[in-house]
């Protein structure tokens, strides 16, 4: 299927994170559709020590966010660093 005129964004909540199979998984079809000529953007942790980070982020452009990434009115940041991945083929 031609996903071409298709644009994807992922931004996952800290809780939906969690098992940590999740992401890999939601990487894993992130990195199908824009293979299928979706535009991919997925704002995740930065997890240079995984597993998906390798099989999926380096295999693309990545954009840093500065600092951790605070969501509406929310009373403290995310736990972790955030960077913008965007997926591009």
């Amino acid at each position: 299927m031609d996903l071409s005129p298709c644009r994807i964004i992922l931004l996952m909540r800290y809780p939906d994170m969690k098992p940590r199979n999740t992401l890999p998984a939601w990487m894993s079809k992130a990195s199908a559709s824009s293979l299928q000529g979706a535009t991919v953007v997925c704002l995740v942790p930065v997890r240079t020590d995984t597993k998906w980070w390798h099989d999926y982020a380096m295999r693309d452009e990545i954009r840093l966010v500065g600092g951790r990434v605070r969501f509406g009115r929310a009373q403290s940041s995310a736990p972790f660093p955030s960077r913008n991945h965007r997926v591009q083929t």
